[in-house]
């Protein structure tokens, strides 16, 4: 697809040549792709319709609805609304839409609208509430899930696909304000919306970190993230939920003129919507607690999965959405041109990782014309926010000079140190040999030195220390000359004259003693701290227990090496979670799903060959059982209830255990214990699921059917296997210091089948 059009009022631009902008399309088509294509594709539809009554409660004669509903994957209901053309025929699949209402409306306001229109059309439409939205389930009304929403547009597919008169393969959406953004990001996920169309789109992720024309600044948007976290408190106590944004409800001369436009929808005749249950005072207005869930959402991100499906995006000329739709494009447009003024203008107010995901999209030699229309710092911080491939990538073409000048000497030590364990030891020996600032080339092999999955490995050296023999003023003037050189101030540590950790000062006590007293008099003695050896994983649990935003390093003498942010260890805990996952699902290494077909084989297929043996090893057991099977065909019939029971009783238990051992609420020194209080719950399971299969079989076969007992046995002595099982392996793996996640998932299941079916047929065997 070569077509690029951008469809506005009043405009229609086709670019459709082999110009220096479209090239440029062509080649980054698997990086930066907004493909947009004629949405109408779908239907091949030939009927006119006129905008005759475009008014929000337009009903259309040639169109029949339905009230329907339905549940996404998470058993939550959804409401919505089926429009069907009458003229519809019993023996043809047609094709069908998807309509998302926007931030904050429900499908009454524009989304019905547009739905009657393309049902007009031909098409076969769906106007849905968002989860936690007009008639969609959700207990908590109003509140933010972006993912919730993307998932609200994949369970209209599982309705729309499953119906007969629907062309499963010829299923778009149509995403209008904000469910825009919530369509983009359903679509990279879910291949079966065959394309996407935007109107008036906006990215509720952007709008909210950044505002409208990038207006909201980073102070702001922490004091609104601060607002939220305080608020969380109060309505955890049963407080009065908090809303925020939304619709104005008065209409002064003075108001925001984007606000007298929603006014003059939302809060007049012309689109005033009030759900059943709802009230007008809260209508349009998210919770404040959860509308922050939007800053960490980032819908434009790995848009090129949705290729070579096709995307839309339509604006007026003079919208205030119009930079959403346009953004990438832009920029896209600017880099081919080398319009470096006009391009630095444009990313001037961006925020670091913003600037980030945009060259994540970008191949490395137009990353690389971005960064060098930055300064240093804010250079520095778009390159510890890029992903780790692409900035990967993008090292690769700079020269060691380049990344200690550029780079490295404006970051932080503990960030550099991520960067440079990037590169290979050559590579890392000429960076290093060129960084200007001796001391931090320094900290930087130290730090290097340490194993990246302790304390050291993670921890920056930047921070601000006095001594514990300072007076006030001494101290003030020195805290003064070392916070220059920081970008935020933790916490203040205080230390002895050997350089040991003696205390954290508080700023409060700064202000308020006597010009007279020493540190050491007002300091905060025995701070909790943590070894330079000290895992990873135990620094997290460290930091959450006490409600750390930073804890400080010690060596084996007690000297204050280095500290260790919040932030620093949040991205650690993702890449640990995601890698347990992985193990847990059976995969051996970790893999994107970006990665190569042999990155991705090598990595899956370890597990599949192990099931495939754990297969082949059930299949050799019950053929030694075949006279059985030739006396009671009937228990063949149960293999599956067998091995998929004591597979998901493993599993179950398992999981239980490597979660308590992880967050540390289990000991794997109370073995006995825990394998105890499972044994006591596997018992009430096993009792209650053989019991349920005997009297199954009791009606189906009769009491002296061998199958009417022995199933009934073998399931109990599963459950109580599998649960006993499932709990001593990863205990006994954490007791031996492997990892236990690798005991989930596979190769509990297997092990349990195998079992299961020694268990099945030995019982049946012994009972025949």
């Amino acid at each position: 697809m070569k077509n690029v059009l951008i469809l506005s009022s009043g405009t229609y631009r086709n670019e459709n040549s082999d110009t220096a902008c479209n090239k440029f399309m062509r080649r980054t088509m698997k990086r930066t792709i907004i493909l947009t294509a004629i949405f109408l594709f779908l239907a091949n539809a030939t009927k006119s319709y006129a905008q005759k009554d475009a008014d929000n409660f337009y009903k259309s004669p040639a169109i029949r609805t339905e009230s329907v509903s339905f549940h996404n994957l998470y058993k939550m209901k959804i409401g919505a609304a089926l429009f069907l053309p009458q003229d519809m025929k019993a023996d043809v699949k047609y094709p069908a839409i998807i309509v998302g209402h926007p931030m904050g409306a429900v499908k009454e306001q524009s989304a019905n609208l547009y739905a009657t229109k393309m049902a007009e059309r031909g098409f076969v439409t769906l106007s849905i509430d968002l989860t936690y939205w007009g008639e969609s389930g959700g207990e908590v009304r109003n509140a933010v899930s972006p993912d919730m929403y993307a998932e609200t547009f994949s369970a209209a597919v599982d309705f729309l696909g499953t119906r007969t008169f629907v062309d499963r393969e010829r299923i778009g959406t149509i995403g209008i304000c904000g469910s825009g953004s919530f369509a983009v990001s359903a679509a990279k996920t879910d291949p079966r919306l065959k394309a996407v169309a935007t109107v008036s789109m906006y990215d509720m992720g952007s709008a909210a970190r950044n505002g409208l024309k990038k207006a909201l600044m980073p102070e702001q948007r922490k004091q609104i993230l601060s607002e939220a976290a305080e608020q969380r408190y109060v309505e955890f106590q049963g407080g009065e939920v908090k809303y925020t944004g939304g619709t104005i409800h008065e209409r002064p001369d003075a108001s925001n003129p984007i606000q007298q436009e929603f006014y003059d929808f939302y809060r007049t005749e012309r689109g005033e919507y009030t759900p059943k249950g709802a009230s007008p005072e809260t209508t349009t207005h998210p919770t404040l607690t959860s509308n922050v869930k939007f800053m960490n959402f980032y819908p434009f991100n790995d848009i090129e999965t949705i290729s070579p499906r096709a995307l839309l995006f339509i604006t007026g000329d003079t919208a205030h959405s119009r930079e959403f739709s346009e953004d990438i494009k832009l920029v896209t447009e600017l880099i081919e041109k080398k319009d470096s003024d006009q391009l630095k203008e444009v990313i001037k107010d961006l925020h670091p990782a913003d600037i980030a995901e945009l060259c994540n999209e970008l191949d490395a030699e137009d990353a690389r014309f971005i960064y060098l229309l930055l300064d240093n710092e804010t250079a520095a911080d778009v390159l510890i926010e890029m992903d780790e491939d692409a900035r990967k990538k993008f090292l690769e073409i700079l020269p060691p000079e380049t990344i200690a000048k550029r780079f490295v000497d404006y970051m932080d030590s503990d960030d550099a140190v991520d960067i440079i364990r990037e590169m290979d030891e050559d590579k890392q020996e000429e960076v290093l040999s060129h960084i200007e600032d001796i001391e931090q080339a320094g900290d930087i092999v130290d730090l290097l030195k340490y194993d990246e999955d302790t304390a050291g490995g993670l921890m920056g050296t930047e921070m601000v220390i006095v001594n514990e023999n300072w007076s006030m003023p001494e101290c003030l003037r020195e805290m003064r000359l070392q916070a220059e050189e920081m970008d935020e101030i933790y916490y203040v540590y205080v230390v002895d004259d050997d350089e040991r950790l003696r205390g954290v000062f508080p700023l409060k006590k700064m202000i308020t003693s006597p010009s007279v007293s020493k540190v050491k008099h007002v300091m905060k003695k025995d701070p909790i701290s943590v070894h330079v050896d000290t895992p990873i994983e135990e620094v997290v649990q460290t930091i959450e227990k006490y409600d750390l935003v930073a804890v400080p390093v010690v060596d084996s003498i007690g000297r204050l090496v280095g500290r260790i942010t919040v932030d620093d260890v949040m991205d650690e805990v993702r890449e640990q979670a995601e890698r347990d996952y992985q193990l847990a699902s059976g995969l051996s290494q970790d893999v994107e799903t970006d990665d190569n077909v042999f990155r991705q084989t090598t990595a899956r297929l370890p597990w599949l060959l192990i099931g495939m043996l754990g297969g082949i090893g059930n299949s050799m057991i019950l053929g030694n059982f075949d006279s059985t099977f030739a006396a009671h065909p009937e228990m063949a019939l149960y293999i599956p209830l067998i091995g998929g029971t004591g597979g998901n009783v493993g599993t179950q238990s398992s999981a239980l255990v490597v979660q308590g051992l992880a967050n540390s609420s289990l000991n794997a020194e109370n073995t006995f214990k825990q394998v105890l209080k499972e044994s006591v719950v596997a018992l009430i399971n096993a009792t209650i699921i053989s019991m349920l299969v005997y009297i199954y079989n009791f009606i189906r076969f009769g009491a002296t059917a061998t199958v009417s007992y022995s199933v009934s046995i073998s399931l109990f002595a599963v459950v109580m296997f599998a649960s006993i099982f499932g709990t001593l392996v990863p205990m006994t793996l954490e007791k031996l210091k492997i990892d236990p996640a690798i005991a989930t998932g596979p190769f509990i299941s297997i092990t349990n089948d195998i079992i299961g079916m020694l268990m099945y047929m030995g019982i049946t065997v012994l009972l025949s």
